[in-house]
């Protein structure tokens, strides 16, 4: 049973589809900063301020960083790298604290940084316009003030300027869209374990997992209450049951 086939978010393929149109139509910077909001769960003001310095700078393809996976974010196969990020990085009440980034999408993010035709290219309009000043310390920015984007760049100049994608039409809806994969996913997931398994050991062993996954999300969400997250946990396994009884009335 795959994610999208138990509610109605987007399809991945459909999500992919979408972000080669914004890569065409834009440029690598909107590209990124969308797939951070989908793959990360970064809110807006984090994507816009986020600092380079914050990327490994050794290439994880060469062995930069430090990997791990355990499933945390729901697919035990995906190879993935921790950054930590604070008050510099526009996080929410100036809370630090440590995020995941997929391997693919960390791949990419180091490109950014280092390629000519990339970040560095931005850098270089901006030193041209500006030559006295400061090189941005920021991962993304307008080449033409060297400031972060504005906080309506993504939803009004690239979001609404492209073929929107079910109910992503705004930054904010791809942070939804993220959390309501991982606790998809990890439901999905607990519920297979589980189901192997008999008597109370099963219950236990479920909300165990359910907890754990609920935990994890907080931490990357950066919710300061779980009850915020509580929300994407109690959606998720009311989607799994639902999808289970329609499918046990067709049977």
């Amino acid at each position: 049973m795959r994610v999208e086939e138990m509610v109605g978010i987007p399809d991945e393929k459909d999500v992919r589809r979408w972000l080669e149109e914004v890569r065409e139509q834009f440029d690598w910077q909107a590209y990124l900063m969308i797939r951070l909001g989908l793959e990360v769960g970064l809110r807006s003001n984090e994507t816009r301020h986020i600092h380079a310095s914050r990327i490994p700078q050794k290439s994880v393809l060469q062995g930069g960083g430090d990997p791990t996976s355990m499933g945390i974010l729901g697919d035990p196969s995906m190879d993935i790298f921790e950054i930590g990020i604070g008050s510099a990085d526009g996080t929410k009440y100036g809370k630090p604290r440590t995020i995941w980034v997929p391997k693919d999408l960390m791949i990419s993010l180091q490109a950014w940084v280092r390629l000519k035709k990339h970040r560095p290219l931005a850098m270089k309009q901006f030193s041209e316009r500006e030559p006295n000043s400061a090189k941005p310390g920021y991962l993304f920015f307008n080449p033409k003030t060297g400031r972060p984007w504005g906080k309506n760049h993504i939803n009004d100049d690239v979001i609404k300027e492209t073929g929107i994608v079910g109910a992503l039409d705004t930054t904010h809806r791809l942070r939804h869209y993220f959390a309501s994969r991982f606790m998809l996913r990890h439901t999905v997931r607990a519920m297979r374990i589980a189901g192997a398994v008999s008597g109370k050991d099963a219950g236990l062993l479920l909300d165990h997992a359910l907890n754990e996954a609920e935990l994890q999300l907080q931490m990357q969400m950066g919710h300061s209450h779980g009850s915020t997250t509580r929300v994407y946990r109690n959606w998720a396994e009311e989607q799994y049951y639902l999808r289970s009884y329609a499918q046990k009335e067709i049977e």
